[in-house]
């Protein structure tokens, strides 16, 4: 499964549950910038539980606490796949982790299959100031993580 692995969500007692989820092994790394600070270190975590649930987690200064939101705050995502095409996405972040739509993330999931060298470059609507910037350097063999989530 290369850089993916399959997971469990836990309960509020930290038990696994029958929910599996893709993530990333390990960090993704990125750089984030905003009014106070220009290419500071990122961290991210994609959440995946289905092609249409798809989640991302920023973790500013490559901190422990993902970014947070008190509302409801909206970002422009842009991606481009293996091949260099690109595609502009809205992404919601409610709590903890930016959420694309179903339609989002099955396209996000479609480039993930594809494999290759994946970028993200997310921008925050209404402090546009505020940009996470990361790359996927090798998303190959996420098709075989996808198999075994859909196993789990």
């Amino acid at each position: 499964t290369g850089m993916w692995s399959v997971r469990h969500y836990v309960d509020d007692f930290g038990e696994p549950t029958k929910q599996a989820y893709i993530t990333n092994s390990s960090s993704i790394v990125g750089t984030f910038s905003n009014t106070a600070t220009e290419n500071s270190a990122l961290n991210v975590d994609f959440l995946i539980s289905n092609s249409s649930s798809i989640s991302i987690q920023l973790y500013e200064y490559a901190g422990n606490n993902p970014v947070k939101a008190y509302s409801s705050d909206w970002y422009t995502v842009l991606v481009q796949d293996k091949d260099g095409n690109r595609i502009s996405l809205s992404a919601v972040n409610r709590s903890d982790r930016l959420q694309f739509n179903p339609d989002g993330s099955r396209k996000v999931h479609n480039i993930l299959m594809k494999g290759g060298e994946v970028k993200f470059k997310i921008t925050e609507d209404d402090t546009p100031t505020t940009q996470y910037q990361f790359t996927i350097k090798k998303a190959d063999w996420y098709e075989n993580a996808y198999v075994k989530l859909k196993e789990s």
